[in-house]
């Protein structure tokens, strides 16, 4: 075997900042820490060298991406990474070096679409490093443009060296983000001996990721479930024993079962799950089985975890920061596999309840300004921007102590740039204290939650998020000027809306079978037409535009021969309702709802043109699958109280102009809804109320 190589980065010598700093003329105030390749890492300073020379400037992607480009680049010697030599690596845009898959297929598999973070970020990052499903030489990871033209990734490859070099903008887009802050321009040194070199000359941006991802050790279990209870009518569901492990900053807790790990069900769905709780707070840490799997955060914790499936044992890791909400002495653990056959019988089994016993100490966060000595696990830092749980529930919870809790809807908001990659946020759904029958199961479930939320009444809210570009008054996407805080009203009305769903289902009239006419998340089908009943685009643009549902689907346009021409829809602009959609909210009596269609067995056919057979959808067939709506129109809530909170920093007052702009968006909000309804529902403002925060976290990971 090779010596352990040792691993150098240059990072700002800012201990204790949320923001990432850089000196660009001189290079000052950055030191370089060393470690060796393999899991474990001994860590010292020493003086930062000058950026070396760039290279050629690479074409076009190898892989393309949404997020993430991403080029193939042969190495011209053996690099020892992960714990084996590598003689390939993989160029990102986002602003870091992969081994083995392109960061445009991984980013598929944490998606940070719609309210990912930074911190989320390093953290699912750091959780699939420690499963072995990353390797990742992390420079500074942020969402760059994709546009090459104004971007430029540059490579030299030498036989001593191997140099990337990024001189980037972060990327804006129409309804999406913020605007640059300028230029970043950093470098990435590989040499044969395992040494990597980060160099930062010129960092605009304030937040980014910072690391080297190689894997995870096993450490040594310090806490344990055992269930009591030996008796289990599947025993593919029974546990033995649930453990946990903590290795640096991930913890790995693992379900040794009696039976191999489920990773599919015909029908129905499976669930590995752990809850961590601490006074108000918890989070969910699970594995998720339907006819596929995948791994999931729920509660106030957000990211997407590792995981690791062997014979009859899963491994889930989840970053301690992940949890920072519960993590700590008295935090309380349980663990459980839930199976939901929907048709068939449901089945718990529980592994216990106890304190979690947390080993002593636990590793501090690393700032490798200061970091000295031996560390385990993957090495990373995060920057970031003030750190506000981007789950609603704590937020309402906080606000609800200091207003009467009086809402039917909830919207939060910040006036200040919070820890958020998009600028976007999704709502929580709805009817946490009010039920409707006849729409779906999530509407028809209420939820035991007034301890969560703070309130007895509220059956939606979305947020937190912050008033940034694209709540802006008045926008222009090139095309058409828009006015009234059109992205604004397009994002509250899309999130409020999920209160109703929407989780209808039908009878296909052809062959009987019930359908779904929701394409999951709550959104209709992409080939269902859902055309506005009430038009609003005059209210927001000077000129027209399509109005699909706010609810998504599209509007077709029958062709001869068969075919339908999806019409072109601006992006999160707003739209009115189509008829499924106010039924379902309770503002159509079922002979009110026109028929509509379905596009079965869509093909592509040319750029918005798609064939397929017309299936007709009618509301005797839409009851006929999902009952009747109860309340129906007649009775249903036609007034609701909503309530707008704009959270700013405690030692001083809400900034004026996003209090006034708060107003503004909450004054065009109740006329949109007023119009898109057709004047049946009313909602009824309660005054802004800006809420003190308190001083979000301060500190980098």
């Amino acid at each position: 075997m090779r010596p352990p190589a040792s691993a150098s980065i240059l990072v700002p010598n800012t201990p204790g900042s949320r923001y990432f700093s850089a000196s660009a003329a001189k290079g000052a105030g950055w030191e370089t820490v060393s470690g060796d390749a393999s899991t474990c890492h001994v860590l010292a300073a020493s003086k930062a060298r000058a950026l070396g020379e760039w290279g050629t400037k690479l074409g076009k992607p190898d892989y393309q991406s949404l997020r993430s480009l991403g080029w193939r680049v042969p190495l011209p010697f053996e690099f020892p990474f992960a714990g084996s030599m590598q003689h390939e690596l993989f160029v990102n845009s986002a602003g870091n070096i992969t081994f083995e898959r392109p960061e445009s297929q991984l980013y598929l598999e944490r998606d940070t679409w719609p309210d990912g973070t930074m911190n989320s970020v390093a953290g699912s990052i750091n959780d699939r490093a420690a499963a072995g499903q990353e390797k990742m030489i992390c420079v500074l990871w942020g969402l760059y443009s994709p546009n090459l033209s104004k971007n430029g990734i540059y490579v030299r490859r030498a036989a001593d060296e191997v140099v990337v070099t990024w001189q980037v903008e972060r990327y804006l887009w129409f309804g999406e983000a913020y605007q640059p802050l300028g230029l970043n321009i950093f470098q990435a040194r590989l040499l044969p001996s395992g040494t990597i070199e980060f160099t930062y000359q010129q960092v605009a941006e304030k937040d980014g990721i910072t690391g080297l991802f190689y894997g995870g050790s096993d450490g040594i279990a310090f806490d344990a479930l055992t269930p009591v209870s030996v008796d289990a009518s599947d025993q593919s569901l029974k546990i033995s024993s649930v453990s946990a492990t903590l290795t640096g900053t991930t913890l790995r807790f693992t379900f040794q079962m009696a039976k191999p790990i489920v990773r599919s069900v015909p029908e129905g769905m499976l669930w590995y799950r752990v809850f961590l709780g601490q006074g108000p707070h918890s989070c969910e840490i699970g594995f998720e089985v339907g006819r596929k799997s995948r791994p999931y955060l729920l509660r106030d914790c957000t990211g997407v975890p590792g995981f690791k499936v062997n014979g009859d044992r899963l491994d889930l890791y989840v970053s301690t920061f992940e949890v920072q909400s519960v993590f700590g002495k008295g935090m309380r653990w349980s663990a459980d596999v839930l199976r939901d056959a929907h048709q068939g019988a449901n089945f718990q089994y529980s592994a216990g309840e106890d304190v979690f016993h947390l080993p002593l100490p636990v590793a501090p966060a690393l700032h490798f300004a200061t970091a000295k000595g031996y560390r385990e696990g993957n090495l990373l830092e995060v920057f970031h921007y003030p750190q506000v749980s981007k789950s609603v529930f704590p937020h309402l919870r906080y606000i609800y102590q200091r207003v009467p809790p009086q809402d039917d809807m909830a919207v939060v908001l910040t006036d200040f740039r919070i820890d958020d990659l998009h600028n976007h946020q999704g709502s929580t759904g709805g009817g946490y204290n009010v039920a409707i029958r006849g729409i779906g199961n999530g509407p028809a479930t209420v939820y035991d939650r007034p301890g969560l939320i703070g309130s007895s009444k509220l059956q939606v809210a979305t947020g937190p998020i912050f008033l940034g570009p694209r709540f802006a008054e008045f926008l222009n996407d090139g095309d058409k000027h828009y006015h009234n805080y059109a992205n604004a009203i397009g994002w509250m009305a899309h999130e409020l809306t999920h209160r109703w769903g929407m989780e209808l289902q039908f009878r296909n009239p052809e062959d009987g079978r019930i359908e779904n006419l929701s394409g999951g998340s709550g959104h209709w089908r992409d080939f269902l037409n859902t055309p506005s009943l009430y038009s609003v685009w005059k209210m927001f643009s000077d000129k027209p535009y399509s109005e699909k549902s706010q609810m998504e689907g599209f509007v077709y346009e029958e062709l001869p021969g068969g075919n339908f021409r999806r019409v072109p829809n601006p992006w999160n602009l707003p739209t009115g309702f189509s008829a499924l959609d106010l039924y379902a909210m309770g503002m159509l009596a079922p002979d009110e709802v026109p028929d509509t269609f379905l596009i079965a067995e869509p093909r592509f056919v040319g750029i918005g043109v798609f064939g397929g057979r017309k299936v007709p959808v009618r509301i005797q067939d839409v009851i006929a699958a999902s009952g009747e709506r109860h309340p129906g129109a007649r009775e249903s809530q036609k007034e609701f109280t909503i309530g707008i909170y704009l959270l700013h920093e405690g030692k001083r007052s809400a900034y004026p102009d996003k209090l006034r702009q708060a107003e503004g968006i909450e004054k065009m909000l109740v006329e949109y809804f007023r119009v898109a309804t057709g004047g049946r529902m009313v909602l009824a403002p309660r005054a802004i109320s800006p809420v003190p925060g308190g001083r979000p976290r301060a500190s980098s990971r």
